[in-house]
């Protein structure tokens, strides 16, 4: 292990915000890639989310994703065996597959390691950016590009839009993480504003709510449904 704490936010009883621009980059084992540790739980194998940046040229050792694997391109290309992966691609890697990832001109993911169940998930990649936004029912202002949803399990990845002046109130019986991409949310928390801003990370509790105002249009990838380690 290079420098990387064994347990970050490991509190999956509250809530947090993160400013991902705030956070220091870790080194790796690996040369030329480093790492912003959102949530960790374990050591150099562990459950975690991150981001990650490989420098150009630089790569990964294989290795085999033992609960799996889900991360969302927010810059260059991330590229493996099965593919180069630009830009707002979102891929999930079943637990027991395995890959060596690098990238030649560089690149920065979101990425979250050993958080699927062992279901017999297929892997899969979607290309955000050639999806449309659709309406939600009964939710104004907000739109919605879905990703994936579990079978047996509520959990939902999705893209989705709020627009300028619109609100979005949800409590989230099964838990939830939100990465901002663009724009501008205001947090109500307890009567107090907070503004977010692109790259800021929010994860909530079981039963964990969220009052949120689109100060501009703003668009966030959404995990609802997330399997918090049990203490």
């Amino acid at each position: 292990m290079a420098n990387s704490p064994e347990f970050v936010n490991d509190n999956f009883e509250e809530a947090v915000l993160l400013d991902i621009g705030a956070l220091s980059w870790l080194p790796s084992p690996m040369a030329g890639v480093e790492r912003k540790m959102l949530d960790r739980v374990g050591g150099e194998v562990a459950r975690a989310t991150s981001i990650v940046r490989f420098e150009a040229g630089h790569a990964f050792s294989p290795h085999t994703h033992g609960g799996g694997e889900e991360y969302l391109v927010l810059e260059g290309v991330f590229s493996d065996e099965s593919g180069d992966y630009g830009a707002g691609w979102y891929v999930r890697n079943p637990p027991g597959s395995s890959h060596k990832p690098h990238s030649e001109e560089g690149c920065v993911i979101f990425v979250k390691l050993c958080q699927m169940r062992s279901s017999g998930e297929p892997s899969l990649a979607v290309n955000t950016a050639a999806l449309a936004f659709q309406p939600v029912a009964g939710r104004e202002g907000l739109s919605r590009k879905e990703l994936f949803s579990a079978a047996g399990w509520p959990e939902e990845v999705a893209i989705e839009e709020l627009t300028k002046g619109a609100r979005f109130e949800e409590q989230f019986a099964h838990g939830a993480e939100l990465l901002l991409l663009e724009g501008a949310l205001v947090e109500e928390d307890s009567g107090v504003a907070r503004e977010i801003l692109p790259m800021s990370w929010l994860r909530f509790p079981h039963g964990g709510a969220v009052k949120l105002t689109a100060k501009e249009t703003s668009r966030y990838w959404i995990k609802r449904g997330v399997e918090y380690p049990v203490k």
